[in-house]
């Protein structure tokens, strides 16, 4: 019975009401986030805001999520905290312009997409 009621405890304290949006957390032992999915209305499950984050707190990926696929544009960050690539997706598949930077924060590369599919490339 303990058991279960810590299971319950654990499970319940993942489910958090933010502005009126439900926020699903998942955190790790030193307590920092390390998942979170912010919901655009409590009553779609299919679209959110996806972050992950390093065990620092520091964020390491953050997209957006629209009728369960990716949506937007996409970032994700070194665990200084610089930007590492971003990139944009129309239906889950990447759609637009790709860069990405060194950890020091200069240019590294850029490349255009157009239906998933690279259209041209530029090496910095």
């Amino acid at each position: 019975m303990k058991a279960a009621a810590v299971l319950f405890l654990t499970i319940a304290s993942l489910f958090v009401l933010k502005a009126g949006k439900l926020v699903i957390v998942e955190s790790w032992d030193n307590g920092n986030p390390k998942i979170t999915k912010e919901y655009f209305s409590e009553d779609n499950p299919e679209s959110f805001i996806f972050r992950s984050y390093y065990e620092t707190g520091i964020m390491e990926l953050v997209f957006e999520i629209r009728n369960s696929q990716r949506q937007g544009e996409a970032r994700c960050f070194y665990p200084t905290g610089q930007l590492k690539y971003k990139c944009v997706f129309k239906n889950d598949i990447l759609d637009g312009p790709m860069t990405f930077w060194y950890p020091n924060g200069a240019l590294w590369q850029k490349f255009n997409f157009s239906e998933g599919i690279i259209s041209d490339s530029l090496n910095v």
